[in-house]
């Protein structure tokens, strides 16, 4: 007869066998091999070219740009507008001394001649001392060889002593003729000895500058590059446009070539085309740019000196050749490249001859054809698969 304990037993028994299939199956469930992500092929690097898989990621951010070639070259530029200096006075002292007065103001309208301020100047008076006084030594020498030849007619004199006040007449004369020319350079022509020198305007126009205060000091060698004139004098009605041109361009650019302008701060005026009325016969030795000249009329004088514009220059090449972005040349030991795509996926470096042509744009002169793919964006990357690969320029 079974005793209670025997049946205990039974009961753990089967709870073990029934258990035993459920801990083996957890335990190799646990021990089960992940499942490995796919794997991505790596570029295939020969020579120059480069192959990715049709399902390599890298191929997302090659972005790719088909090669155009044009006849007519639209350069972007940006320039500033400037007083034209054909119209133009930038007036200086020309004697030392110190500002007694002002008869103009910014702004104001003045003709030829008109007096722009007054300066007291001992240099000027002695100007005009020594003109009087050669006045008075030609009166003085006049008299004297008019005596002279009442006597020497007369034969009271010597015909030599009336050579010697002939003589002394010319040389009074001479010093006459020189004193009152050097009044007369300072443009002041006026009699006495007052010492005021009037500084005038040489030209009619307007005051758009005045650096001239009343007690200032004023001297000649106050003038030239960095230091401001005491009045500029000009005609707002004209301005030019100044550019500079990359050094690349200098052999197209020539009077007469087209250019739009776009005047961002004016809308009522925003586009206006003009020619290039004169280019530089020099580069600029800092920049290694030529400076480009345009005429803009301005009869309303809306447009303000200094103002930046917006150009496109029209320039008509001799052989179309292909243009593209400069992000698209990588530049390796002195050369330039770019990456073709020969095919989907496939990328060659090509040396090319190129030149700045412009804001980001290139000028290819050979290395490319037209309608070829090349790569813009990404041609970084593609450059430091090569150079992983062991190949340089």
């Amino acid at each position: 007869m079974k005793t209670s304990k025997d049946g205990a037993k039974i009961v753990k028994i089967v709870k073990v066998v029934l258990l035993t299939p459920l801990l083996v199956h957890g335990l190799s469930a646990c021990h089960a091999p992940e499942a490995e992500a796919p794997k991505i092929a790596p570029p295939v690097v020969q020579a120059q070219s480069i192959l990715y898989s049709a399902s390599s990621p890298q191929l997302a951010v090659i972005k790719t740009f088909k090669v155009q070639v044009q006849a007519q070259r639209d350069v972007e530029l940006t320039g500033r507008l400037g007083w034209d200096e054909d119209h133009t006075s930038r007036i200086t002292a020309p004697v030392a001394g110190r500002v007694l007065h002002l008869d103009v103001q910014a702004g104001q309208a003045v003709s030829n001649g008109h007096v722009l301020a007054k300066l007291s100047s001992p240099d000027f008076g002695q100007a005009q001392a020594d003109a009087a006084r050669a006045r008075a030594d030609v009166l003085q020498a006049q008299r004297t060889l008019d005596r002279a030849r009442e006597l020497e007619a007369a034969g009271a004199m010597a015909r030599r002593e009336l050579e010697a006040a002939q003589a002394d007449r010319d040389r009074a004369g001479a010093e006459q003729a020189r004193s009152a020319a050097r009044l007369a350079g300072y443009g002041n022509a006026a009699s006495g000895s007052d010492q005021l020198f009037a500084l005038r305007s040489p030209i009619s126009g307007w005051v758009v500058e005045r650096n001239a205060n009343i007690g200032q000091e004023v001297r000649p060698d106050q003038s030239g590059p960095g230091v401001p004139a005491l009045f500029v004098i000009s005609d707002p009605r004209r301005l030019w446009v100044n550019f500079d041109v990359p050094e690349g361009l200098a052999g197209q650019v020539r009077p007469g070539v087209s250019i739009d302008l776009r005047l961002d701060a004016l809308p009522t005026r925003a586009t206006t085309t003009t020619q290039v009325i004169q280019v530089a016969d020099s580069l600029d030795p800092q920049t290694r740019t030529l400076r480009v000249r345009a005429a803009l009329p301005n009869p309303d004088r809306s447009l303000k000196a200094e103002m930046f514009v917006h150009g496109t220059l029209h320039l008509t090449t001799a052989e179309p050749q292909p243009m593209i972005p400069s992000q698209a040349v990588v530049l390796v030991e002195g050369k330039h490249y770019v990456f073709v795509q020969t095919e989907p996926g496939h990328f060659t470096r090509r040396e090319i001859q190129a030149e700045d042509a412009g804001i980001a744009q290139i000028r290819v002169r050979s290395g490319l054809k037209a309608d070829e793919q090349i790569v813009t964006e990404g041609s970084l990357m593609l450059q430091q698969v090569l150079a992983n690969a062991g190949v340089h320029g």
